[in-house]
């Protein structure tokens, strides 16, 4: 994000998706987040897990460790530049300040009831749905890790985003376009037709939406956004173009074939919208 011109710490979150942990939440606040919100297609959130995590987490920031790099998670991306703790950003001023026992607190009694409307720091809306009340032209940051993959309707989440993002709001996405293990090979859930589609879903609540990455870079420009970084990890071993669902082929750009994953920032620009 510092590398992209985001410098300053964003006050007003939106995870998408995510699941049983809120720990990227946890971290935005205890780096100067003033309201974390997370919406969930369905209920994962464990309270008690959060509440060990969030206590950790704290340790993690008074002695300002060192973020887990590529040997602890080789398969996590973006990859950083570095992996020290940003000390040029959180100063020992302001994690004094977020690190507060009074404000640790308020957020430690929020987490009993993450469920609550009323909340300053933290609130848990599963399931969310394209009416969640949230006021357009206020959030700073949109993100999430490895979740888009598995978002239907793109074409109205998406729009969705750019109307709650205040001008100069940004969004950030790590996409993970593999199969997730519907198939061998890693873009093979794009060959399949229809109905063994159908099949491998099953009834699953929610599954990969199997658009590629073309796909997300035309509905985030089509809203207005502006692309600040497209990073993108290629991996050619998998289906070629004639392989591909007949149904789906449309939406691919030939380069899609060969991009496995991607980290997307774009920038909502400085006009507002009614």
């Amino acid at each position: 994000m510092y590398r992209n011109g985001i410098t300053n710490i964003p006050e007003k979150v939106i995870e998408f998706g995510p699941g049983d942990s809120l720990g990227i939440g946890l971290c935005a606040l205890l780096s100067g987040t003033k309201e974390y919100r997370a919406l969930d297609a369905v209920k994962h959130v464990d309270l008690v897990k959060n509440k060990v995590l969030f206590e950790e987490i704290i340790k993690l920031f008074e002695i300002k460790a060192s973020i887990p790099g590529n040997r602890e998670f080789p398969l996590i991306y973006p990859k950083l530049d570095s992996y020290d703790f940003p000390s040029t950003i959180l100063t020992e001023e302001l994690i004094q300040f977020n690190l507060s026992d009074s404000r640790l607190n308020q957020i430690r009694k929020e987490l009993q009831n993450i469920d609550n409307a009323d909340n300053t720091f933290i609130r848990y809306i599963a399931p969310w749905s394209t009416t969640a009340d949230i006021t357009p032209n206020s959030i700073d940051m949109i993100l999430s890790q490895a979740v888009m993959e598995c978002v239907d309707e793109l074409d109205k989440v998406y729009p969705l985003m750019y109307r709650w993002l205040q001008p100069g709001g940004i969004i950030s996405h790590e996409i993970d376009f593999k199969s997730h293990n519907t198939a061998i090979t890693w873009n093979g859930h794009w060959g399949y037709s229809d109905w063994m589609w159908k099949l491998v879903k099953g009834r699953a609540e929610y599954l990969i939406n199997r658009l590629p990455h073309s796909f997300h870079m035309r509905e985030i420009k089509k809203c207005g956004f502006e692309i600040l970084c497209d990073e993108y990890v290629k991996f050619e071993l998998g289906l070629k173009k004639d392989q591909i669902n007949k149904g789906l082929i449309h939406f691919f750009e030939d380069s899609d074939l060969y991009i496995s994953s991607a980290f997307i920032q774009a920038v909502k620009p400085d006009r507002k919208i009614s």
